[in-house]
């Protein structure tokens, strides 16, 4: 008796404890709904910017062009300024759309000291928010800027007008200019609205997986929002955006759990690396996607999958990817934002789908830890959290998702699967032959090949998948005339040089990802130290290597790729991270110091990832992805020009055919073939560049279509051409976010700048 007495006041002991528990965590959340962060602020002082990474580029700006060099004031202050040097001084705070309400604050002087004033006019992403006047005295100008006002990159772009004058020694100046700043006017709380809803729904699905330690997860959810809301600097993602993703993926993890053990903590730590590692490396959108973007744009106007308006041409291989971004398009939806977003989600989805994978060989806490070893990849990093616009990330998860299927034997989902994967990337068909072949083989193991019922398995992968795609395939092919998309015609050729360039390609690859090499040494490792338990893990490793073997020779063999980061080897990269573990399993299998080395190698692979992320970041001056960022941004601006200053149906023509056709709206002839049949079609390479995609063009072809327009930057792969100086004069006209766009204009034509 005394024993129950003992025990049900233990119980509610417990019980109390538990609710004192949920009421602390309850006050912490309320408190920090009150509690303000420091509010944000950014300055460019003029005269002392700091370094400039780039022109009119520095740690604070972009894009701030039409000021003279740095002079000192001769008042006594010993200010440092700079005068402007053209009627509109302009410059650009990235990303500050995200910070608001601010209030942008200008000091400036006309200093003319004739007593004479001028004008001074404020605006903020084109729309004008204040005309002052200007004298000899140096004033602060304030303005109030108003929400939501567009810019492509949800930037605040700040442009001065004020007219130039010259002075007694000559120089054409303007207005002297000191200090351009912004300032949050409201703070913003700890935990907003938004974020509280969060922790309750998340809180609510943590009961369902941790019943035991509900409390537990519910504050960690709450911590993990607020060390993302505290860390939050402007972005291409908004915060409430971003705390949904990590809600969600942290949810997802935590599920994943019920299957592989672990505590709630390493999902919480692996939720808030994927969602705040963009904003230490940089998000980024490639040119190519812009391509998808334009093809889906014309799908929702009704003009269909096509890149120019009439003309039928397959210049994607994304199918599914640009069915994704024209839904994005039809709900009014930016797509470089909503594919970003959607990139980082598949990041939860692709660590989740390494860690089920991998717990087929090993045991949970290793299993996790492959899942830790992918987080940490930049190449994974740079096509799925950092974004990239492309559809990497869905292909490698479907990838994983096939496989997963397949080794649990569930033939008709493996198949619809196989079908969507080839709908994301004709080189599914890797995935659907390996997939095909292992339902056979299995098939065979378990009823013996003379046996009907060992096709059962194979038959049961195969009906979906055919049910699926070929009727998709018939459609294409009746729809654009060829049984293959334009750009295997406009890249892949037969020669030595380009199985040379796809070696060179996966040799930098394995030399370069530290995930390469450990993964060749685990298997190594794995195989001699395990042979006697290969009936064990036959399947799963024979399955993995065979995908990893047949798509690294398929890479090879089409040459590589351009794209920073090894594009085309990212959905191995969850194989590769399996594939370690498995080898350190069987390195720890001595138990006590075999043990604690295999968990030192680990930690050391993941160190060393660690190291090497910088060179995938978009923040580091100079690397690849830097350089792309840039090149989409100066091609954005020649593309929103073009289409703020041109007549609609003007014909332009562009050697790199994604942003600058998708913010130019123009037909364009895709100089390097892509989007073009003729130039694709061609028999052989043109031009001798050991770049994919880069080998292809036809001057004769481009200027007998006579374009009204082609960029400075398009104008090398057709100004050899003896009729290009005779029918084209250079232009130059200020660009639409202050840079310099550069144009050979064809005779005749004349636009007026708006």
């Amino acid at each position: 008796m005394c024993c129950i007495l003992v025990a049900m006041v233990a119980e509610r002991h417990s019980q109390l404890r538990h609710l004192a528990g949920w009421l602390l965590l309850a006050l912490f959340v309320a408190a920090a709904s009150l509690g303000p962060l420091p509010a944000w602020g950014a300055v460019l002082d003029v005269g002392n910017e700091g370094r400039f990474v780039a022109p009119g580029e520095t740690d604070t700006v972009q894009n701030f062009f039409g000021v003279h060099l740095v002079e000192r004031a001769r008042d006594g202050s010993e200010r440092d300024f700079r005068w402007t040097s053209a009627p509109r001084v302009t410059l650009t705070f990235p990303a500050a759309q995200r910070m608001q309400p601010q209030i942008l604050t200008v000091r400036a002087c006309g200093c003319r000291f004739d007593g004479s004033t001028g004008t001074l006019t404020i605006s903020v992403n084109d729309q004008p928010l204040l005309t002052s006047t200007t004298t000899d005295q140096w004033r602060q100008y304030s303005v109030l800027v108003p929400p939501d006002l567009p810019h492509p990159d949800y930037s605040l772009m700040v442009a001065l007008d004020a007219p130039t004058w010259n002075t007694t020694e000559g120089r054409t100046v303007g207005i002297a200019l000191d200090t351009v700043a912004l300032q949050q006017t409201t703070p913003p709380r700890l935990l907003n609205l938004w974020s509280i809803a969060l922790i309750v729904a998340g809180s609510a699905a943590g009961l369902t997986f941790w019943r035991q330690r509900a409390l537990a997860a519910a504050a960690l959810l709450a911590g993990s929002l607020l060390i993302v809301r505290v860390v939050y600097l402007p972005q291409l993602l908004p915060y409430n955006m971003l705390a949904l993703l990590l809600t969600v993926g942290l949810v997802a993890l935590w599920a994943l759990t019920r299957v592989v053990r672990v505590g709630p903590l390493l999902p919480a730590v692996l939720a808030v690396w994927l969602v705040f590692s963009p904003q230490w490396l940089g998000y980024w959108i490639l040119d190519d996607a812009f391509i998808s973007f334009r093809y889906a744009r014309h799908f929702v106007e009704g003009h269909g999958l096509v890149f120019n308006v009439g003309e039928r041409v397959e210049g994607y291989t994304n199918f599914l990817w640009t069915l994704l971004a024209a839904g994005m398009l039809w709900f009014g939806g930016d797509p470089v934002l909503l594919a970003t977003a959607l990139t980082m989600l598949l990041s939860f989805a692709l660590v989740a789908g390494c860690i089920a994978l991998a717990a087929r060989l090993v045991a949970p806490a290793l299993a996790w830890g492959a899942g830790v070893l992918l987080a940490l990849s930049g190449p994974f990093l740079l096509y799925t959290s950092q974004g990239s616009g492309m559809e990497t990330a869905l292909f490698a998860v479907l990838v994983l998702a096939v496989l997963l299927a397949l080794l649990d034997e569930r033939w008709r989902l493996a198949g619809v699967l196989a079908a969507l994967t080839l709908l994301t990337r004709p080189d599914g068909i890797l995935l659907a032959g390996v997939g095909g072949m292992y339902a056979l083989l299995r098939g065979g193991h378990g009823a013996g090949f003379k046996q009907l019922a060992a096709l059962r398995p194979a038959l049961a992968y195969a009906l979906p998948l055919i049910a699926l795609y070929l009727p998709y395939y018939l459609w294409r092919w009746s729809y654009y005339g060829y049984p293959l998309p334009n750009t295997f015609y406009a890249k892949v050729g037969t020669t030595a040089d380009q199985i040379g360039r796809g070696v060179r390609y996966l040799h930098d690859f394995a030399t370069h990802d530290m995930l390469v090499m450990a993964a060749g040494a685990a298997v190594l490792l794995a195989v001699v130290a395990g042979w006697h338990e290969r009936k064990r893990w036959g399947a799963v490793v024979g399955l993995i290597g065979g995908f990893v073997g047949l798509f690294t020779a398929y890479v090879v063999l089409v040459g590589g790729d351009w794209m920073p980061g090894y594009r085309f080897f990212v959905p191995l990269l969850p194989l590769l991270s399996v594939l370690i573990v498995w080898g350190l399993a069987y390195l720890g299998t001595g138990g006590g110091r075999h043990l604690a080395f295999s968990v030192q190698v680990l930690v050391l692979l993941m160190a060393m990832q660690l190291v090497f992320l910088p060179a995938t970041s978009a923040n580091r001056v100079g690397s690849a992805v830097w350089d792309e960022v840039q090149v989409v941004r100066r091609y954005r601006e020649i593309g929103r020009w073009l289409n703020q200053n041109t007549p609609p149906q003007t014909l332009i023509a562009a050697a790199a055919a994604g942003a600058m056709p998708y913010y130019a709206e123009r037909p364009t002839i895709d100089v390097l073939g892509l989007n073009d049949e003729h130039i694709a079609h061609l028999p052989a390479a043109t031009i001798n560049i050991d770049k994919a995609g880069h080998q292809k063009t036809d001057p004769d072809y481009v200027l007998a279509r006579q374009p009204d327009i082609i960029p400075w930057v398009t104008a090398p792969y057709v100004a050899t051409h003896p009729t290009f100086h005779a029918n084209y004069h250079h232009q130059r006209y200020v660009g639409p976010e202050g840079t310099t766009v550069q144009l050979y204009v064809r005779h005749g034509l004349t636009f007026a700048e708006r």
